[in-house]
């Protein structure tokens, strides 16, 4: 292993070391996490008009990640655009955390909705029903007209690989020494 002396210190693979790759590698991996988590909920979608949001949501928040990604890669090329970018990337996956376990929690609070809903619908017979629709009895429960478990897992889901994009973030940051 070949060991050169760079102006901003000594690297043991022969080429200079890259500040902030690491943390930029974590981020781009958490806006593919983001993206896919808004192509599962699109997928599983009964009403694909409407699960567009699904998609459109996390891929913006995906695109703000990726602008962190880029400028956490420049830390050795631009020290305070570097930090800018790897202390967004921290940021940014809280943020996006509380918004999701609180969309996930309601989402759930839909799924028990619904499940009553659909259970007390079942157990009435059509006498009991007297011409009322199963759109009209959802609407007067307050629950949707459709399971939306797929809502509360992806929201849930991407709400932990947004805890688990900040504690990587915040372990691949560089040692102060390797900020430049």
């Amino acid at each position: 292993m070949a060991t050169e002396v760079t102006e901003r210190g000594v690297s043991e693979s022969g080429s200079a070391k890259k500040p902030g790759r690491k943390a930029a590698m974590w981020l781009v991996v958490y806006a593919v996490a983001l993206v896919a988590g808004g192509l599962f909920a699109f997928a599983f979608a009964p009403d694909k008009g409407r699960a567009v949001t699904a998609v459109a949501i996390p891929s913006v928040c995906a695109v703000l990640v990726l602008v962190c990604a880029l400028m956490a890669s420049l830390l050795g090329k631009s020290r305070a655009v570097g930090m800018i970018g790897i202390h967004l990337g921290l940021v940014l996956p809280l943020v996006f955390a509380v918004g999701l376990f609180m969309q996930g929690r309601k989402a759930l609070a839909e799924v028990d909705r619904f499940e009553e809903a659909e259970a007390a619908w079942v157990a009435m017979d059509e006498g009991e029903r007297g011409g009322l629709d199963r759109a009209a009895h959802f609407e007067a429960a307050d629950a949707p007209d459709h399971n939306t478990w797929y809502k509360a897992a992806a929201q849930l889901g991407l709400g932990v690989a947004s805890v688990l994009a900040f504690g990587l973030v915040l372990t691949a940051r560089p040692k102060k020494s390797d900020r430049g």
